[in-house]
C-alpha cells in the first residue's frame, strides 16, 4: 500500500470517528420527543394528548410522575406513573351511570328501568312526571331519554293573565294617586303661603318645605318613578 492510500484511509477513519462522536454526543445531550429539559436534566413529559397531566414535577433525583386529566382514567401505568389515559365512557341517552369511574377504572353504564328516563349523565334514572296526579293531561309520553310532558291548565293561564293585569292596574293607580297628592299639597302650600302673615313666612316655609320633602321621599321610596317635581312639571305642561 503506497503512502497516498494510507493517508486516504487514515483520513476516512478520522472523519468516521468524528461523525460517530458527534452522533453519540447528540444522542445523549438532546432530550427525546417524549421528554423535556429541566435544570439540565431530561424529564418525561406528561402529554395532554395521551390524557395526562403532571402529578409530581421532575427533580434531580426523581422523574416526573403523571396522572390522568379530569374526566379520564389511567389505562397503562408503570411503577406508579400513568403512561396513558382514556376519557370516561359517555353513557347513552336512556342509560345512567351505574358506577362512576375512578383514576384507574371507567364509567359503568346501565339501562334505565321501565317508566324512568336519563339523558346519559344521571347517576340514577328519574321517574316520569305523573300528569294525572297534578290534575293535568299528558300530551307527550315519556321515553327512556326524556320525561313525560303535561299540558298547561287553562285556569293557570287565566290566573297569570289576570294577575298581570291587576298588577299593572294597581301600579297605575298608585302613580295617579301620587301625582294627585303632589298637586294638592303644592296647591295648598301656595294658598297657605298667601294666608300667613309676613313675619311668620320664614317659619311656615321651613315647615312646609319639610312636609313636602317627606312626601317626596315616601313616593320615591315606594314607587320607582322620577322626582315628584319632575312629574308635576310634566303633568302641568
Amino acid at each position: 500500500m503506497n503512502t497516498t492510500a494510507k493517508m486516504t484511509c487514515s483520513l476516512k477513519i478520522l472523519v468516521f470517528a468524528a461523525m460517530l462522536s458527534l452522533h453519540f454526543e447528540l444522542c445523549f445531550c438532546e432530550c427525546s420527543k417524549s421528554s423535556h429539559e429541566e435544570d439540565g436534566d431530561c424529564c418525561p413529559t406528561c402529554d395532554t394528548v395521551q390524557g395526562l397531566k403532571v402529578k409530581i414535577s421532575c427533580t434531580q433525583s426523581s422523574n416526573t410522575v403523571c396522572e390522568p386529566l379530569n374526566g379520564h382514567y389511567c389505562t397503562d401505568h408503570f411503577e406508579g406513573n400513568c403512561v396513558h389515559a382514556s376519557e370516561y365512557t359517555k353513557c347513552l341517552p336512556g342509560q345512567y351511570i351505574k358506577q362512576r369511574g375512578t383514576q384507574f377504572t371507567d364509567h359503568e353504564c346501565a339501562d334505565c328501568p321501565k317508566a324512568t328516563y336519563s339523558d346519559g349523565s344521571f347517576s340514577t334514572c328519574k321517574p316520569y312526571t305523573n300528569c294525572t296526579a297534578l290534575g293535568r293531561k299528558e300530551i307527550k309520553p315519556g321515553t327512556p331519554s326524556s320525561d313525560a310532558e303535561c299540558n298547561t291548565p287553562v285556569a293557570l293561564i287565566v290566573g297569570i293573565v289576570v294577575g298581570s293585569v291587576l298588577f299593572v292596574a294597581i301600579l297605575v293607580a298608585i302613580v295617579v294617586v301620587s301625582i294627585i297628592m303632589c298637586l294638592r299639597v303644592k296647591q295648598k302650600s301656595v294658598q297657605n303661603a298667601a294666608a300667613v302673615p309676613e313675619n311668620d313666612q320664614t317659619q311656615w316655609k321651613t315647615e312646609s318645605s319639610f312636609s313636602w320633602h317627606v312626601i317626596k321621599v315616601f313616593i320615591q321610596k315606594y314607587i320607582n318613578k322620577p322626582d315628584c317635581d319632575d312629574t308635576l312639571k310634566s303633568v302641568e305642561n
